[in-house]
């Protein structure tokens, strides 16, 4: 389950203002992002503020009724730049 400060993070970028979702919707987002990223080959403990904007792009773009294909898009560019960098660290040289 999703950290506070971070469903909090998330809920404020939605303008979700009720907890209602929190449980059933959001927090599942995120841990479905996270283990996506994580699925890709993203270390998610670096580039901490880069994997949370990417967490928020993700469930803007599967929060509600009907996904939004421009957030996922976002998303998806997004974790594949994340994955590419996590790939090749400059340790690596």
């Amino acid at each position: 389950m999703a950290d506070d400060n971070l469903l909090c993070k998330v809920k404020t970028c939605l303008r979700v203002t009720t907890a209602a979702f929190d449980d059933d919707e959001i927090s599942p987002l995120i841990d479905a992002c996270i283990e996506d990223l994580k699925g890709a080959g993203v270390d998610t403990e670096k580039n901490k503020n880069l994997v949370e904007r990417a967490i928020v792009f993700y469930c803007k773009g599967h929060f509600g009724l009907a996904p939004s294909n421009e957030w996922i898009n976002i998303y998806e560019r997004l974790r594949n730049a994340l994955a590419s960098r996590t790939a090749v660290t400059p340790d690596e040289f």
